[in-house]
């Protein structure tokens, strides 16, 4: 979330609770007002999905009332399964256009097979010699926004801007892990209930980002923690040939 205005509220939504954080922007630097959390209620998410905003926006506007946070600019984490986040080479043909070029590329993955997807996109810093267009992309079902939208803006709740989580708490990181590590690479693994995000900087830069459904039998919890630690193996892996490649050259 950016600071534009002077002070600002951030709403994190998981599968079991809502965190609010009340923030403002001074001499001092980003500092934290106010916090609160509570459960969500029952029925408002499932499955990383918010399968009824109206329940959840009247729970976000009675931890607010309870807590006396007021603030005029709103940010809230992306609760939509699926969603895609991924870094994307942009041709030169389309630089023109880049807006529409990613439009049309993510209705071909597999992950969204959504009829109405939105999409948003931000310029990323590319690390090859050669000047090469990269976007970092997020999307997902627009109709889920809407409906969420609908029912917080009802409850007298204006969002003004929507990102997923990982996005954020990769962004809080930086100043402090990232920024002047130019001597390694920096790999964040950021896993709730349903997703596990990995994002790996090199020099500063994003240079990969993948979101993958986290898939395990239940009933063996172990299963879960391999998982997680195949899917952060395999980066580290391909990284380390890389680098091995090059020195080799």
């Amino acid at each position: 979330m950016k600071l534009v205005n002077k002070t600002a509220l951030g709403i994190d939504i998981t599968n079991d609770q809502i965190n609010l954080a009340l923030l403002t922007h001074n001499k001092k630097g980003i500092q934290l007002l106010k916090s609160a959390s509570c459960p969500i209620p029952q029925g408002a998410i499932n499955n990383g999905n918010i399968e009824n905003p109206v329940i959840l926006a009247k729970a976000i506007k009675q931890l607010k009332a309870k807590n006396k946070i007021y603030a005029t600019y709103t940010s809230m984490s992306l609760i939509s399964n699926p969603t895609l986040i991924q870094l994307l080479d942009i041709p030169q043909t389309a630089s023109n256009n880049v807006g529409q070029f990613i439009r049309d590329e993510v209705k071909h993955y597999a992950i969204l097979p959504i009829k109405n997807i939105a999409t948003d996109f931000c310029g990323v810093k590319s690390l090859t010699k050669i000047a090469q267009q990269r976007a970092l992309i997020a999307a997902t079902d627009n109709q889920k926004i809407i409906e969420v939208g609908k029912a917080l803006n009802k409850e007298g709740l204006k969002i003004d801007s929507l990102e997923p989580a990982s996005l954020a708490y990769t962004r809080a990181c930086y100043s402090k892990k990232i920024s002047k590590k130019f001597d390694k690479n920096l790999l964040f693994a950021i896993a709730d209930e349903n997703v596990l995000t990995l994002s790996l900087f090199r020099n500063q830069t994003l240079d990969f980002i993948e979101a993958k459904q986290i898939e395990f039998d239940r009933a063996k919890p172990d299963n879960y923690y391999l998982f997680l630690a195949n899917q952060i193996y395999a980066v580290i892996h391909f990284y380390e040939l890389e680098i091995l490649n090059k020195q080799n050259k």
